[in-house]
């Protein structure tokens, strides 16, 4: 059930509605996530690390949900400018009128401002739970309401979304007066509109076809809930006055209390929706996630959306959603698993390399210790199940990457992002080399012309040939380095660089090297990834402070802390590269001098 699935370029300066439009123009199919702040912060760490993975599929936004009576307004803000700003998700940020005075309004939209967050769903939003709907002393009583004042104070700065309902709102009169209401929203300045969840195609085609009948042009985007929970959609339906059809409500009756059957339906019922869709002309999803990702996954991938996708990344790596990195294509490789570190000692720039990394004179900010920290940080008893309650000996510290490599263990310090399966299945291959005793922690596999739509490694959209040269980066103790060193300067087409905690970078690498480009017809060449000696002198001090996150889990005098700070005061960090990628090259050169111990 292949179906053309939308790209991501050339959109970075069109609004939210633009992009829809434009999508729509051409026939692409287009599909977004809501999500809601979670309540611990645990929660909110296996949220970013939901968004992070999600962030590789590419929607076209994520909305973030406000709470019922302005319960997550704190924590709702925090989680878009992190999503944009770290993921490269594009946020449409919920704010409501329900217990919100002006000035709370004003602060929120003030705040937005600040943090290059362009979207918003203004809605009139729930009361808490058990309490009626009332309108607070100087706020505002209706989401038309809130849309004039955005548009008043704000201008055209915001791309509005305002809510429908295929089946009324449940406080709505009759269904003829709601769809007037969502008129006078749209009059008032809303440029889109995702629906309420329904659970029938039918009700969303009668819908649209209804708006559009009294005058509404913007785009609607259709609201759909997989059910992951049957009494949940049972209290929602009954909350939200959504009807479920009897065949559907009958089917969950039956298998309510069996939570992997109540799933699997779900999944069916939602793909069979949203193909009917799909078959009646929508061009754009909505997917409720209900903070799950599992099933919203797998119905994209019985659509066919997901898979031909993932080849047209626009870059390698994650950028940014911000308009003052917008021109940014390119970034040393050294970062390639840290992007927060990146963008961390990167924002005070305001202008970023394009094309080529030219401009020598771009200084990284300090180290600090508070914006190091991932946005899923671990906790200690992760840590020490993850690296060692008692590590005795160098092995120890070589069996920890390998497990890494292995897939036994998710994280090690240098390596802060999630890993998507094939990346897996990729680090699997560097397992034989760190039981050699070198410890990896970045690399690139070789490229010689494959297609830019290649769905392991393309990016950059269809039409072009990516490139690019072996590299691998590990620590590696002074003993095996010393004859390490004398063996790579025997072979030309290897470059490297190598230091010490606090001693001075050796190597070959004079100047900037690409180490990653793609060739398009129509465009210049792109380079994202590259390596030069200036950023490597910067990341070391990062990659050798990364090693205190492990050895401060352990006391003062104890054998096991003694043991990592010396790997970490003694072991070299090591860039090595086969600047030789041509057809008929030695392909193994790198894992053949590593391997065969031919120094």
């Amino acid at each position: 059930y292949q179906r053309r699935v939308r790209g991501s370029l050339s959109m970075e300066h069109q609004t939210l509605s633009q992009q829809i439009r434009k999508h729509i123009e051409k026939e692409e199919i287009t599909y977004s996530f809501e999500f809601f702040p979670p309540r611990t912060p645990q929660g909110l760490v296996n949220l970013y690390l939901k968004l992070e993975r999600l962030a590789q599929l590419e929607p076209t936004f994520i909305d973030v949900t406000w709470g019922a009576g302005g319960s997550t307004s704190t924590l709702t803000p925090v989680i878009c400018i992190n999503a944009q700003k770290y993921l490269g998700l594009q946020a449409n940020m919920h704010l409501t009128c329900t217990n919100m005075h002006l000035e709370t309004i004003s602060q929120a939209l003030k705040l937005c401002t600040q943090n290059d967050i362009k979207n918003l769903v203004t809605l009139r939003g729930d009361p808490p739970r058990g309490e009626e709907w009332i309108q607070i002393e100087g706020g505002f009583a209706h989401a038309s309401d809130l849309v004039k004042y955005v548009r008043k104070e704000y201008g055209s700065y915001f791309n509005i979304t305002v809510a429908g309902y295929p089946e009324k709102h449940v406080d709505s009169p009759s269904y003829a007066e709601d769809l007037q209401h969502l008129k006078s929203k749209v009059d008032a300045g809303a440029d889109m509109i995702i629906t309420q969840v329904f659970f029938s195609a039918t009700s969303f085609l009668k819908f649209e076809k209804d708006c559009r009948e009294i005058g509404i042009e913007v785009p609607i985007l259709p609201g759909v809930m997989p059910i992951i929970n049957a009494r949940s959609i049972f209290n929602i339906c009954n909350l939200s006055g959504c009807s479920l059809p009897s065949e559907i409500r009958d089917k969950l009756e039956s298998i309510k209390d069996d939570p992997n059957a109540v799933k699997e339906y779900g999944i069916q019922q939602c793909t069979q929706m949203c193909k009917e869709l799909l078959d009646n002309g929508v061009k754009a999803l909505h997917f409720y996630c209900l903070n799950e990702e599992k099933s919203t996954v797998a119905i994209l991938q019985n659509l066919g959306l997901i898979d031909l996708y993932v080849s047209k990344r626009i870059l390698p790596w994650i950028k940014p959603k911000q308009d003052y990195r917008a021109a940014e294509s390119v970034r040393p490789v050294h970062w390639l698993h840290r992007p927060k570190s990146y963008i961390a000692r990167t924002e005070k720039w305001r202008t970023f390399p394009n094309s080529t990394w030219k401009d020598q004179s771009l200084n990284f900010e300090k180290l600090d210790v508070e914006k190091l920290k991932s946005l899923h940080p671990l906790t200690q008893d992760q840590k020490l199940k993850y690296w060692g309650s008692n590590p005795s000996s160098p092995d120890d510290i070589t069996s920890v990457f390998v497990s890494y490599y292995s897939g036994s263990i998710p994280y090690i310090p240098w390596r802060d992002i999630s890993r998507l399966a094939k990346l897996k299945e990729q680090d699997k291959n560097f397992v034989d080399i760190v039981r050699s005793g070198f410890l990896v922690i970045n690399y690139l596999t070789k490229l010689n012309g494959i297609s830019s739509s290649d769905s392991n490694h393309g990016w950059g959209g269809p039409g072009g040939l990516l490139y690019q040269k072996e590299y691998i980066e590990f620590f590696v103790s002074p003993a095996d380095w010393n004859i390490l060193q004398r063996t790579l300067d025997k072979h030309p087409s290897l470059k490297y660089q190598a230091s010490t905690e606090t001693g001075e970078t050796v190597g070959n690498i004079h100047s900037p090297i690409a180490l990653t480009w793609g060739v398009w017809p129509d465009k210049e060449i792109v380079q994202p990834n590259i390596i030069d000696r200036k950023s490597f002198d910067v990341w070391k001090e990062e990659a050798y402070y990364l090693w205190s996150d492990w050895f401060s889990l352990y006391a003062d005098d104890s054998h096991s802390r003694q043991l990592i700070q010396n790997a970490a005061s003694s072991y070299y960090l090591v860039c090595l590269l086969n600047s030789d990628f041509t057809k008929g090259a030695d392909d193994n050169l790198i894992r053949r001098v590593l391997m065969e111990k031919e120094f």
